[in-house]
């Protein structure tokens, strides 16, 4: 069943979310003792990833409309395939860590994989192997299935759109353009040009 927050509780929501440092700490200070450190650690990756989504946004703003500008220019294609990609790990990167601090605010109990895709570092070591970190692709669905699981909700996201697919393959230009072999592999082509787009 839905509940329905009260003003006084939209009001205290509304300054933990949005309002100053004092504010916040008014709103932190009413809850019990144990719910407080798990609150400044939600407040703090919220402000964290709404900061780093602000610049990685900014960055690919300004390079898109450099490649708009002079779009046969190889550099500014190399530029806009690699800010794309920054904002897309910053992004994915905030939404772990909203999801690791919203989840332990919410009591939700996290399994050792789940922490692991979360934090990207081994929750238990074992036999001195290093865990393998899952692909692009997968790290995504996983991440966005794994949000939607903490909030109790179906993830809806349609994996299976073109745009998802170009997402990934644009993924795949970036480790190309970061691990060049060739002048070939270093080109960007019109093709790949569009399905960054």
């Amino acid at each position: 069943m839905k509940q329905i927050p009260t003003a006084a509780q939209e009001n205290s929501l509304r300054k933990l979310l949005t309002g100053n440092h004092i504010d916040r700490e008014r709103v932190i200070s009413l809850q019990p003792p144990e719910m407080r450190p798990r609150m400044r650690k939600f407040i703090k990756a919220k402000r964290y990833n709404e900061m780093l989504v602000e610049i990685l946004l900014s960055d690919l703003s300004c390079a898109s409309k450099q490649v708009k500008d002079k779009p046969s220019d190889q550099f500014l294609r190399r530029m806009t395939v690699r800010c794309f990609a920054a904002a897309v790990d910053g992004i994915l990167f905030g939404l772990k860590q909203l999801a690791q601090a919203s989840g332990e605010l919410q009591g939700y109990k996290f399994t050792s994989d789940e922490l692991f895709l979360l934090t990207e570092t081994p929750v238990e070591p074992k036999s001195g192997k290093r865990p393998k970190f899952p692909v692009f692709r997968d790290n995504l669905k996983q991440t966005f299935r794994l949000f939607a699981r903490i909030y109790g909700t179906d993830c809806p996201t349609d994996f299976n759109q073109s745009g998802f697919n170009s997402m990934c393959e644009t993924f795949e230009l970036r480790h190309r353009l970061m691990h060049p072999k060739s002048y070939v592999t270093f080109c960007v082509t019109d093709d790949e040009k569009q399905k960054c787009a």
